[in-house]
């Protein structure tokens, strides 16, 4: 799969479409231009007990970049010419783990449950371990 996330817009595809109650996963990075809380407002607005995971690979939680790069934003193309320093590689993840507590916050005062895990833990493990956690599975 390639090219741009829309979040809202498949939320509100989505809330269109299914009209009756029920449980919904989200799993993402949250990393769309467009923001998260309106595609969370669509669901919320239907009345989905709401379940979000938020993936991130190692690499963008932990990056090993230095140097004179130019960075492409796989899904929009987006290009960013950058010097990587030890200075720049802190604020980047305080600015990750601001952003990630953020929404984990907006979820929790929403009674959205969030999860968040990176790539390397296999998805049938995440995704049976976190279901059957929560009571949706057995």
């Amino acid at each position: 799969m390639g090219g741009p996330s829309h979040f809202v817009a498949a939320a509100k595809q989505f809330a269109l479409r299914h009209k009756g109650k029920g449980v919904c996963i989200v799993i993402s990075d949250f990393m769309d231009k467009g923001g998260y809380e309106g595609g969370f407002r669509y669901l919320l607005g239907r009345g989905l007990d709401l379940y979000t995971i938020q993936v991130l690979s190692p690499e963008e939680i932990d990056p090993t970049l230095a140097g004179d790069l130019k960075l492409v934003d796989v899904e929009d193309e987006d290009v960013a010419e950058v010097t990587v320093s030890q200075l720049l590689l802190k604020k980047y993840k305080g600015m990750l783990t601001a952003y990630c507590t953020e929404l984990k916050d907006y979820c929790t005062r929403r009674g959205i449950t969030y999860l968040f895990t990176n790539t390397r833990v296999a998805f049938d493990t995440l995704v049976l371990s976190y279901l059957r956690q929560r009571g949706l599975i057995r």
